[in-house]
């Protein structure tokens, strides 16, 4: 298999890659208006955060689109078919951590009437920065996929952030009977759960995508 810096010496093969590199701009995108909606959340800013809302949904959107125009300059690429379904593959987790993200969000937005206590707000803050600065850390890998040691090291980086998450997640979790009682809602703690959930989800299927896309430059190396 020719290396992958070979491939991005041709022209559409470097169309796909700066398709990709917008692809991730978008998920940076939703990641920094995923921080802003939980901020008008713990704020109790109803108008401003539906607002917010709507950008997400925007944001996301234009990221599937892009997604979308990958997959189609992938089917008429000279690249190997075992390497477009591993691109495809690293696309679609990407897409779908910005996704999950998104879900996340817009739950939010169902809780802006619900009081989180002030430690469980600061957790839920930090979560969509680890969100947020993975997103930010996958722009700067595909920037540099000719760089192997480095998108080795951004791999290790987005995993440590992923195990971060994870921690945040337990503790979450049990803070759930806490949480009850101030919502004093069974309904909220159920939502509140979905957004929990989805900020999981969202840095697993992004380290997912990382180490796919690893994967593929030393495949290609």
């Amino acid at each position: 298999m020719r290396q992958l810096t070979a491939y991005l010496g041709e022209k559409k093969s470097k169309e796909i890659i700066d398709l990709m590199i917008q692809h991730s701009y978008r998920c940076l995108n939703v990641g920094e208006t995923l921080k802003r909606i939980a901020d008008l959340w713990l704020k109790r800013q109803a108008g401003p955060a539906q607002t917010t809302v709507a950008m997400i949904e925007s944001e996301e959107k234009s990221a599937d689109n892009i997604a979308e125009k990958i997959f189609e300059e992938l089917a008429l690429s000279e690249i190997p078919p075992k390497l477009k379904d591993e691109i495809m593959g690293f696309v679609e987790l990407l897409d779908k951590s910005a996704g999950a993200a998104k879900r996340s969000a817009k739950n939010m937005s169902l809780l802006i009437d619900y009081s989180l206590p002030q430690k469980y707000g600061e957790m839920i803050l930090e979560s969509c920065g680890i969100i947020s600065q993975i997103f930010d850390e996958m722009v700067k890998t595909l920037k540099s996929l000719n760089n192997v040691e480095f998108v080795r090291n951004q791999d290790r980086l987005i995993s440590d952030l992923e195990n971060k998450m994870d921690k945040i997640y337990l503790d979450l979790k049990k803070g759930y009977f806490e949480i009850e009682k101030a919502f004093q809602s069974a309904a909220a703690l159920i939502i509140l759960d979905h957004v929990v959930r989805d900020l999981e989800a969202s840095t697993d299927l992004a380290e997912d995508a990382a180490d796919l896309l690893l994967n593929i430059v030393l495949q290609t190396s």
